[in-house]
């Protein structure tokens, strides 16, 4: 027979889940995942025990995860993650620690979607003018490999 759990697993809203070779991703409005200090709004469950991802909090809400190469995509509702003045919004942990996940300026509203189709991440959300690119708004391409920001579509109004 199991035992229930003497505390919850978690003390908030989940709005973000991402399978990855180490487990469940899981992003949200909670603190502490499984009673872990500093597993705050992401954290890892792999299928016995939640773990956080670093020392360093995000400080909001992550609304959405992707992965790639050993790297965590985060975007949500949070503004200098890990301490970073510069990972407003979106960034990226590679193991050590938080950073921007993008060259260019940080963004200035929320990130709801992330999706990495080969070596692109792209973000969706409220910003505009993403990486200081005046065609990037709402939805944004950034390449992996370079840091560079683009606009997904271009064109001419007329």
């Amino acid at each position: 027979m199991l035992s229930a759990p003497t505390f919850p697993a978690l003390n908030g809203a989940v709005s973000a889940l991402h399978a990855d070779a180490g487990g469940l991703l899981v992003g949200g409005a909670f603190t502490n995942a499984g009673n872990q200090p500093n597993a705050d709004y992401i954290a890892r469950w792999d299928g016995r025990q939640w773990t956080a991802l670093g020392a360093s909090t995000l400080g909001g809400s992550v609304l959405a995860i992707a992965t790639r190469g050993g790297k965590v995509y985060a975007g949500g509702i949070f503004t200098n993650a890990g301490g970073n003045p510069d990972a407003d919004y979106l960034a990226v942990w590679d193991g050590g620690k938080w950073a921007p996940a993008c060259d260019g300026p940080a963004l200035t509203n929320p990130v709801y979607a992330l999706a990495i189709v080969g070596s692109t991440l792209y973000v969706g959300g409220t910003f505009q003018n993403a990486g200081g690119n005046p065609g990037a708004d709402f939805i944004v391409a950034c390449d992996l490999a370079t840091g560079a920001v683009r606009a997904t579509v271009s064109g001419t109004t007329e």
